[in-house]
């Protein structure tokens, strides 16, 4: 909404210096997205980032997120709080159509974007609402992963790792949204998560 351009090029990663350092590295491709824009290096590079500036849904479908769970990727941590876990939004997406309440703005935004050969282009996209901003609980979702075992702890030298597997997060949030159980604030909470208190739509 601020017009704030995004240059896929030279645009530094919000995610702190370790990102920032990894995407000025040799053969590292990025993926054309004002929000949520992806890394990655290594034989799937290209085809995890290509094609994430034409999904409307920046986690959702076709984007990088979705095609690392199609790899039945990890995630790992390194000295970082399991709080950074950017697949979550992926996670918010799956469980959309369950809530009662708007996960994405009403609004499809168009933002100014520089691609990789400098072109200055257009990148449609749907943002989060803010009432699903302010509904997350992250800790409850957080919650349920560590009494599942989901999330593995290891030290390596100084380093702190966490990890864990999409799929058997995916699996957790399914059940649970099955259940009417979500990571969100609704109408009544239980000790260890968030029930709908009427029918979902």
């Amino acid at each position: 909404a601020k017009g704030k351009v995004f240059d896929v090029r030279r645009t530094p990663s919000a995610m702190g210096l370790v990102s920032e350092y990894f995407r000025r590295r040799k053969n590292v491709c990025r993926s054309l997205r004002p929000t949520h824009p992806v890394l990655a290096c290594g034989p799937q590079a290209e085809w995890l980032t290509t094609g994430h500036e034409d999904c409307l849904y920046p986690c959702g479908p076709g984007t990088p997120f979705d095609k690392l769970l199609t790899l039945n990727g990890s995630v790992v941590f390194l000295n970082l709080p399991f709080a950074f876990f950017a697949f979550f939004h992926n996670l918010e997406h799956r469980v959309a159509p369950g809530l009662d309440f708007p996960v994405y703005h009403d609004q499809i935004f168009e933002v100014p974007v520089v691609d990789c050969t400098g072109l200055r282009r257009s990148v449609k996209t749907h943002v989060f609402s803010r009432e699903a901003i302010r509904r997350r609980r992250f800790d409850v979702f957080e919650g349920w992963l560590w009494r599942a075992g989901l999330i593995r702890k290891f030290r390596v030298g100084a380093s702190n790792l966490l990890m864990t597997h999409l799929t058997e997060v995916v699996e957790v949030v399914d059940s649970r949204a099955r259940s009417g159980e979500f990571f969100y604030r609704l109408r009544t909470e239980s000790a260890d998560g968030v029930r709908l208190a009427s029918s979902a739509r």
